[in-house]
């Protein structure tokens, strides 16, 4: 029942879940299939908080591969913009999770470019691989200057 699709499928999550848990029944491709059912019209279904609960639920295991949770954020960003108003308001937390629970996905936020961690690094460093003064990592343009401004008073013997 759980490959008719629809309605059917979320109310057989349940069952196939206890059985792969409990009992160790091998499903192939249960995540791309559970993938394939957050669409925009789950979110018309009389079983959406179920259905995200038992989503959660399978999701949030921790041995899941990182890739696939980053199928399950993207997939549900893509909802939040698509669906209806309110599937915001499920979905935003929901990718918040993931991320939280799988720190690798913060790269689909923000990747620092080369240029940047180049910079970060010269300005970082010194010339005779030490540490600059000033303790910063320089994520931002005053933390840089203030890097600097420590290494030059170090250079100067203050």
């Amino acid at each position: 029942s759980y490959n008719v699709g629809g309605v059917v499928s979320v109310l057989a999550l349940n069952g196939l879940f206890l059985l792969i848990s409990k009992h160790n029944l091998d499903y192939p491709d249960f995540f791309r299939k559970l993938l394939a059912l957050l669409t925009p019209a789950i979110f018309h279904v009389k079983y959406t908080a179920r259905f995200f609960r038992l989503v959660d639920l399978f999701v949030g295991s921790l041995l899941m591969p990182s890739y696939t949770a980053a199928a399950f954020a993207k997939r549900l960003a893509r909802l939040a913009l698509t669906a209806p108003p309110a599937a915001g308001l499920i979905c935003i937390p929901f990718i918040f999770n993931l991320i939280k629970r799988h720190p690798t996905l913060l790269s689909l936020i923000h990747r620092a470019s080369a240029a940047e961690a180049m910079t970060r690094g010269i300005s970082q460093w010194g010339g005779d691989g030490t540490m600059n003064g000033g303790g910063g990592g320089g994520d931002e343009a005053g933390e840089e200057v203030d890097s600097d401004a420590a290494a030059e008073a170090e250079l100067n013997g203050g």
